[in-house]
């Protein structure tokens, strides 16, 4: 089965990102980028309350406050660590990792209640993943119909290549979840195989479809059901059959993303890098959010750094490890005076501190200063995302 047909673009045409937007996006994409995403989302929930908080919070994280008196705007709460795909540039691509999970390892609804009632006050969003596939977790529209009712923004990725009956699709519709961003990395069986190993193409586009008449059926705006493509050398002639047929397939929108591993990404993370480093700003997720596994395990960040918790959200409660130690020490180490000096190491590794305070950081600069001008370039590269409708997501 293949996508192509339903538009066939110009011989040798290739769609290129060349708004100034994309390019801004990627060197905000820990901050300004992040913000945005998930405020679109959460507009129809805002609250005086919450505006105030995510105010103070802002300042907080700007002047680096150790134990903010803010709650964390956003939660990322694992649904289950279980996953059906082996996709090859995730950890579930390694047996020994995907063997550590049991299809039992699922969030119920009553630890997420647990998780996020101390704090549903200021909450304006919770996104349902961590490392696994969400609707594994039969609980999902349980969970996503109790964060709804308490006036809570609700999302999550999806590979979507699971069994869907109408009625699970009329139960996730009704449970208003706001948006679903769908992984399907190409437009063909054979160009979406190459990464998600183990999906099944049709059975994807099948459920799209299943949820698109769902809401039609339900008289529902959403979930905004948005295509998710990453962008490798292989598929990226396909960007601009996603940009035609996405509504057709019963999408509501489309967004790009950048192969991590990939060489364009991996030069423009480093001057991102460099310039956090030298000018000593601070990494938006010891303020702005919380990562939290289906066992309440607290991370730091969504890379999933295995061996660094900072306490336990359902056992002690979000508050508590919020302004506990572990997250004083962690932001300690973003400290302008001292930045770097008491930073884990995990944190270091992750914004390239040895790089950008070694002799390399210098070449980094050149670089940097030879690919301003070329702008427009950088946005060809896909350096990017974008969404078809973007101004509609609050809607």
């Amino acid at each position: 089965m293949s996508i192509a047909p339903l538009y066939q673009p110009p011989a040798k045409a290739k769609y290129q990102l060349r708004s100034k937007l994309g390019y801004f996006a990627f060197h905000q994409v820990s901050r300004f980028d992040y913000l945005m995403r998930h405020l679109r989302k959460t507009l129809p929930y805002l609250t005086a309350r919450k505006l105030a908080n995510l105010a103070l919070n802002l300042a907080e994280w700007k002047f680096k406050t150790l134990v903010p008196r803010s709650m964390p705007p956003y939660l990322k709460v694992e649904s289950t660590p279980v996953c059906q795909m082996s996709c090859t540039g995730c950890s579930h691509h390694d047996p020994d990792y995907k063997r550590q999970f049991h299809p039992a390892m699922n969030l119920t609804l009553e630890d997420f209640k647990r998780v996020i009632d101390p704090v549903k006050d200021t909450l304006l969003g919770v996104t349902l993943s961590l490392r696994g596939e969400p609707l594994l977790n039969r609980n999902l529209p349980e969970i996503v119909g109790y964060a709804h009712q308490e006036g809570i923004a609700t999302s999550f990725p999806t590979n979507l290549s699971v069994q869907m009956s109408e009625r699970t699709a009329y139960e996730i519709v009704s449970s208003g979840l706001d948006a679903m961003y769908v992984s399907l990395d190409g437009t063909t069986e054979e160009t979406y195989a190459r990464y998600r190993v183990g999906g099944d193409f049709q059975l994807v586009v099948k459920n799209v479809r299943l949820l698109a008449e769902a809401k039609k059926a339900l008289q529902s705006k959403r979930p905004k059901l948005i295509w998710k493509l990453v962008v490798f050398d292989y598929n990226e002639g396909e960007m601009e059959i996603v940009r035609r047929t996405h509504k057709s397939l019963g999408f509501d929108g489309y967004e790009f993303v950048p192969d991590w591993s990939g060489q364009a990404f991996a030069s423009k993370k480093r001057i991102f890098n460099t310039r956090l480093v030298q000018k000593k700003r601070a990494c938006f997720f010891p303020w702005n959010a919380m990562v939290i596994t289906s066992e309440g395990d607290v991370k730091p960040c969504c890379h999933e750094p295995r061996d660094f918790a900072l306490g336990n959200a359902i056992r002690d409660g979000v508050r508590e490890v919020w302004r506990g130690k572990a997250y004083h020490e962690l932001r300690a180490g973003f400290a302008t005076k001292t930045f770097g000096k008491n930073m884990h190491e995990e944190c270091k590794a992750c914004i390239g501190y040895a790089e950008a305070t070694g002799p390399s950081a210098q070449l980094v600069q050149i670089e940097e200063r030879s690919n301003e001008p070329k702008q427009v370039r950088a946005d060809e590269e896909i350096i990017a995302r974008h969404s078809s409708e973007n101004s509609k997501l609050s809607r």
